[in-house]
């Protein structure tokens, strides 16, 4: 089973795209999905085979970021913004909605195959170390890997996203930030910049409170110190 990078239509070429309300994939399964909640804001996370969704809520406003192969139709929503990532090359994106704010940025890569799987290998231990969202696919050799590893803030949280595909070692990584905006000063809530110079947080999952067992939404605990993750 190749994973979803391979299309005909277009193997190289990327999008993000921003909506202002929930979207979906439409082929994630509950269990690929994760749920963390703060006072101000909530976040839903959704892996599908080299794919993924955002979708930040902050109040009654929502931006939910959507990452596909170019190739790969949209689902219908009101469009906030995004842009195509080609072969070797990032695209930025931004969008504002009330009290939610989104910066990301988005790059792709195909590397030879001993630099694939080193940095296949690197992501799959910093997951692990991180307790990150995983999901893999394909089958043998070309087995792939989708990894989100979240940190959550106050009033902000950042997700690194990677997409490998085993079958054309191709490697698609996301950066991303969504901010609660003080809706009287406008003043974001951790200043905290894209290229994560910054040290920050990550939950361990043992150290995470379950608010319902039946929703598997996240009440976010005690934190610990992490490093950024290497190019």
């Amino acid at each position: 089973m190749k994973g979803a990078f391979t299309s005909a239509a277009d193997p190289w070429t990327y999008r993000v795209a921003l909506f202002k309300q929930a979207v979906g994939l439409g082929s994630v399964s509950p269990g690929s999905r994760r749920f963390i909640s703060r006072p101000k804001y909530t976040l839903e996370a959704a892996l599908s085979e080299g794919s993924h969704t955002l979708t930040f809520r902050s109040g009654l406003h929502v931006i939910t970021e959507l990452v596909l192969p170019n190739s790969a139709p949209l689902p219908p929503g009101k469009k906030l913004g995004g842009g195509v990532c080609q072969l070797g090359h990032d695209v930025e994106s931004h969008a504002e909605d009330g009290t939610c704010r989104h910066l990301g940025s988005l790059s792709s890569e195909q590397l030879d195959t001993h630099a694939f799987w080193a940095a296949f290998g690197e992501i799959a231990d910093l997951a692990l170390e991180h307790d990150a969202f995983v999901m893999r696919w394909g089958d043998g050799i070309a087995r792939s890997m989708s990894v989100l590893d979240v940190q959550s803030f106050m009033n902000e949280v950042h997700v690194q996203g990677y997409h490998f595909d085993a079958s054309c070692h191709l490697i698609i990584r996301s950066q991303s930030i969504f901010e609660h905006v003080s809706a009287r000063s406008g003043v974001l809530g951790g200043g905290m910049h894209i290229d994560g110079s910054r040290a920050g947080v990550i939950c361990s999952r043992s150290e995470l409170r379950m608010a319902d067992p039946n929703e598997s939404r996240i009440q976010v605990g005690r934190v610990r110190p992490r490093k950024s993750p290497k190019r």
